[in-house]
């Protein structure tokens, strides 16, 4: 009819300005009305590749000021798995923050060094729910040997939380200089509650 457009891309790569890359695939692009006042450009992609590559797009300043992640890449390791979605109306571009994107999907097996304090992060398996402006990460892993559950919300205008919870037995306790004797026995269960910076 003249008034539709429909596009794929089986394959490419997404690049950061320091080389690193994540491999897109199964991208499409369709505008169903091409009407001025209805047409709508949907777009849909699947984003793979190192954790550590996506950290550093991250970082990129148009991407960081939606999510900003405070990550140094050379100190993540894992596998990165996103689908995104971005809705736009033709007839008005939204503004960045206001942007109709979302994004769902996993991180596995992931590492970072220092990742609270002197704790190292290791096997996360998290996933990933991102739109209308707020980010929730959640999922498990360990914490230098500890078990942990892991669960990161931010919302726009709001500062966000990044909250672990532990359950402590006395080895643990003590490794982390947390003993306090006789006086208490058994697993402990501690929550770490961490604040993050408001929201754009």
């Amino acid at each position: 009819t003249g008034t539709t457009t429909a596009m794929r891309a089986t394959n490419g790569v997404v690049q950061a300005a320091d080389g690193s890359a994540l491999a897109l695939s199964e991208g499409s692009f369709a505008v169903a009305d091409m009407r001025p006042q209805h047409a709508v450009a949907e777009t849909s992609f699947r984003l793979t590749g190192g954790a550590d590559n996506l950290v550093s797009l991250l970082q990129e300043p148009l991407l960081r000021s939606i999510a900003a992640v405070p990550l140094d890449p050379a100190q993540v390791k894992g596998r990165a798995d996103l689908r995104i979605n971005l809705a736009l109306p033709l007839s008005v571009i939204p503004d960045l923050a206001d942007f109709p994107v979302t994004v769902s999907g996993a991180i596995s097996d992931l590492a970072v060094e220092k990742a609270f304090g002197r704790e190292k992060l290791e096997g996360a398996n998290l996933t990933v729910a991102f739109g209308r402006g707020a980010l929730n990460i959640r999922g498990d892993g360990r914490l230098s040997g500890t078990p942990a559950a892991i669960e990161l919300r931010q919302t726009p205008g709001a500062a966000g939380e990044l909250a672990v919870l532990l359950t402590l037995d006395e080895a643990a306790r003590a490794k982390r200089g947390l003993s306090a004797g006789a006086q208490l026995s058994g697993p402990v269960t501690l929550r770490v509650g961490i604040p993050l910076a408001e929201g754009d």
